[in-house]
């Protein structure tokens, strides 16, 4: 019992290593990024870099389910196979998702730096900024269903995930919570953010996902 209890244990140790390694290579340009640029001067270029770094994230996702649902330990060649295939399904995902952010975020700067009329602006903001957060949301859970349903199109995907991750607010919640500290600590500390907390938190980000997801994951 023992000796299986520690190959469980040393298994999802070197999956979460292993896969926090190949993470950061695949997120290599936005990682170089924040180590040399600070992202209110460079934010288009980290939009770009962020769009790069989809298929890593999509390949992540791909590893935890394959852990969660069979208890898959082995890393580098199935994380190289997901990340080509999200090439096709996880990068037009976050490439949309990222685009419309930045376009809504470009308004939102407009709208509070320009002059503009303050009824207009105080009308206009939240709308942008609801807009913005149900876009962030919806590209999140159609990324992780994208990876498990290659068979089912991503607009019907994005409709149900618009749906889904409204209805289970609370696991959406805490989601973006997790999110927002990774962002937050990439930041200000990225060795800690690269070296430590990269696959927890996108684990707990994924499984919360999931969770949301989970009736679009089984319809047919």
């Amino acid at each position: 019992m023992f000796g299986r209890a520690f190959t469980t244990v040393s298994g999802t140790l070197y999956l979460g290593l292993m896969t926090n390694v190949l993470l950061a290579l695949g997120c290599l340009p936005l990682l170089s990024l924040v180590l040399i640029t600070d992202p209110r001067d460079a934010w288009l270029i980290w939009a770009i870099a962020a769009v790069a770094a989809v298929p890593a994230v999509a390949a992540a996702f791909v590893m935890f389910a394959r852990h969660s649902d069979k208890g898959e330990t082995a890393v580098v060649r199935p994380f190289l196979s997901a990340w080509r295939r999200a090439l096709r399904r996880g990068l037009p995902v976050g490439a949309t998702g990222i685009i419309v952010t930045v376009i809504l975020m470009v308004d939102i700067t407009w709208f509070t730096t320009s002059g503009a009329g303050t009824t207009l602006a105080a009308v206009a903001v939240p709308v942008l900024v609801t807009l913005m957060a149900l876009c962030g949301i919806t590209t999140l859970g159609c990324l992780v269903a994208a990876v498990e349903r290659p068979d089912v199109g991503l607009l019907r995907l994005a409709r149900a995930a618009v749906y889904l991750m409204l209805r289970r607010w609370y696991l959406t919640a805490l989601s973006v919570l997790c999110a927002a500290v990774y962002v937050a600590v990439l930041i200000e500390r990225p060795a800690i953010a690269v070296g430590l907390l990269a696959t927890p938190l996108l684990y707990v980000v994924w499984a919360n996902t999931r969770r949301a997801m989970r009736p679009v994951l089984n319809f047919s």
